[in-house]
């Protein structure tokens, strides 16, 4: 390759250079990637790298395309994608808070500090962003160096070194514990280059000592050598929008050369950030509660987009950077030396806070505040299409452990030929699907519905000849009605709903809806220990709509889920806890959701006394049932009602 003499095109790596808009490279894998139009799409998915979940929730994804537009009959104009971020659970957030302590640990005794015994981490919550910069920072104002006093942490500043107006960055890495914001000099750029020559031994220490990051580092002292460039400003719309991930990546492109071609792109593949959706929500206060049910899934899909069509609105010259196939790309650099005056780059969000519409020259009306009435009025929609996907379960015949030998007829043979009474064997046969069957019962001959469940182990022997199989089992005369692998929904009286866990147990199929402000109640208990106490306040103001949840979660569970002696034990629980401390209140009722939760029931915790699961082990309602077989986007149903 010629080199072109620039210091920056010197020693790159082989990604800058399949990645770099001048060269070729892309634009030849690109053709080389491309999707034969005849191919399976359980081939093309297959073919990814990845891991088999991924690949799984890819091509379901895929297929929910095919089935929109297949109803639609002609292709969409827009697909954005989001790749979703991993959940932050408990356990997660317990390992983040156990890797803080690791760290603080190692590095202060690199630094000499005494802070770990003037303030042992014993019990402390290092997931609070404020606590572990106070350690972070050796207990000192980052721009002032003065000491800061660990009980009036909610009274100082998370100031943030690279500004929100130029980019959403809640990391670590870009934030820092100050007495007043104030002292950092200009507000629309890093640290001033007073501040730095002020502190630089001092946050050189700390990165020495692994208590800043080199990026950190690098920002805070960005001041001294004039701030922020052009170059910085750019990249951070790049930051962004444009992603990053491969498999994301592989998603648009399978997307993309299924509805477009050279010649016809009248589809546009969007890849859009999660982050960008999630300060939607935050500026909108679109709260997101995942405990109450599954609806947040379709409403951050909805989200998707509306934030993508109102950014492809105000920003359209932006297109190339997150529409999948556009070559011309947008030179960021130039664009933003060119509007600079006018502030172009900044948090690409910024306008939605704006109560003014955002127009364009010829006075179209891009976005508007009252927009977002519309977006809360479908938010707010009690109907949502929930389909689980029904599986055949394959794998191991039985659990692993081998009991000891005796006469029970329900021990497996560990291996062929060797008897379960001498040897020992497996027990609880892990079940392939289940199946309702007719037989004849009894001197009258009563014909009677059954569910039998069948077994991994068996079930080539029951597809070959059902009726010999269940003949070999005790049935006389036995007929398959119907065939129902697991998560298999039927529905009941007042619409109560159940999921086939097994041919003897089943699991909660009705989703429970709360009203705006029990959400909004729900999400301040989940950010009570949030030191600027700002949901902890609410909380103790709004105390009383935990009577109105409590209430409603009552009589949905009265309904749905049935569980009688569960919820007296709660009632008890609740009326004896009328003044309990209000965090306990808000952990407990954010445990109760667990109740009336989709799915397999679980035991959880209220007001400190465990709730057992509520097991559904009699399926004999199913036989009168109505079956209901959904299509992937539950816009196709059948509805089969087995006692008729």
């Amino acid at each position: 390759m010629r080199d072109d003499d620039f210091p920056r095109n010197k020693n790159r790596n082989l990604m800058q250079l399949i990645n770099d808009e001048n060269l070729s490279f892309k634009e030849i894998i690109e053709k080389e990637q491309s999707v034969d139009q005849s191919a399976d799409l359980y081939e093309v998915v297959g073919e990814l790298a990845g891991s088999p979940a991924i690949k799984k929730g890819i091509f379901q994804s895929l297929k929910i395309v095919d089935e929109i537009v297949g109803i639609m009959g002609y292709p969409p104009k827009n697909i954005v994608v989001e790749m979703a971020r991993e959940n932050q659970t408990t356990t997660a957030g317990r390992n983040k808070s156990r890797a803080r302590q690791k760290v603080l640990e190692d590095a202060m005794k690199e630094l000499g500090s005494n802070i770990l015994k003037e303030y042992p981490l014993e019990g402390a919550n290092l997931r609070n962003d404020r606590l572990f910069l106070y350690y972070l920072q050796n207990g000192k104002d980052m721009y002032t160096g003065n000491e800061l006093d660990i009980n009036k942490l909610a009274y100082y500043d998370i100031d943030h070194i690279i500004p929100q107006s130029f980019i959403k960055d809640n990391s670590i890495d870009n934030m820092v514990l100050v007495s007043s914001k104030a002292n950092r000099g200009k507000s629309n750029d890093v640290p001033s280059s007073d501040v730095v020559r002020k502190m630089i031994n001092y946050w050189e220490k700390l990165k020495t000592a692994n208590l800043i990051s080199q990026r950190k580092f690098d920002n805070l002292t960005k001041g001294i050598s004039g701030g922020l460039t052009e170059t910085d400003k750019a990249h951070f719309i790049k930051r962004q929008l444009v992603e990053t991930r491969q498999i994301t990546k592989h998603v648009a492109r399978i997307l993309h050369q299924k509805y477009n071609t050279d010649e016809n792109r009248p589809t546009r593949v969007i890849t859009l950030k999660s982050a960008l959706t999630s300060q939607f929500r935050q500026i909108y206060k679109l709260y997101k509660v995942r405990e109450v049910n599954d609806y947040h899934h379709a409403h951050d899909a909805y989200l998707n987009g509306v934030v993508a069509q109102a950014l492809l609105k105000v920003y359209p010259k932006l297109e190339p950077e997150f529409v999948y196939g556009d070559y011309q790309k947008f030179n960021l650099f130039k664009e933003n030396k060119a509007t600079a005056k006018k502030n172009f780059y900044s948090n690409l969000m910024l306008f939605f806070e704006k109560d003014q519409p955002r127009v364009d020259e010829n006075g179209e009306i891009l976005w508007d505040q009252k927009h977002i009435s519309m977006v809360k009025k479908v938010m707010s929609y009690r109907q949502m299409n929930i389909v689980k996907k029904t599986e055949i379960q394959t794998g191991g015949f039985s659990k692993e452990s081998i009991q000891a030998k005796g006469n029970s007829s329900k021990l497996i043979a560990r291996k062929k030929g060797w008897d379960p009474k001498k040897y020992g064997g497996f027990d609880s046969p892990n079940i392939a699907y289940s199946v309702v069957i007719t037989h004849e019962k009894g001197k009258s001959q009563k014909i009677t519905k059954d569910i039998v469940g069948i077994t991994i182990m068996e079930h080539k022997n029951f597809e070959e000849n059902a009726q010999k199989f269940l003949t070999e089992k005790g049935y006389i005369n036995p007929q398959v009605v119907a065939k129902l692998p697991k998560y298999a929904l039927y529905e009941l009286e007042n619409g109560r709903r159940r999921l086939i866990a097994s041919a003897t147990e089943a699991q909660k199929g009705n989703q429970m809806v709360l009203p705006n402000h029990l959400v909004e109640l729900l999400y301040h208990a989940k950010h009570y220990e949030d030191l600027n106490g700002e949901s902890l306040k609410y909380l103790i103001e709004h105390r009383e709509l935990f009577d109105e949840l409590f209430e409603t979660v009552k009589q949905f569970a009265a309904i749905y889920t049935l569980a009688d002696k569960n919820l007296g034990i709660l009632e008890n629980l609740f009326e004896e806890n009328q003044d309990a401390d209000i965090k306990l209140t808000a952990q407990s009722f954010l445990n109760l959701m667990q109740f009336n939760a989709m799915g397999a029931p679980a035991e959880f915790k209220f007001f400190d006394t465990t709730i057992p699961r509520k097991r559904y082990t009699s399926t004999k309602e199913l036989l009168t049932a109505t079956i209901i077989n959904q299509s992937i986007t539950g816009l196709y149903e059948t509805h089969w009602k087995l006692g008729e």
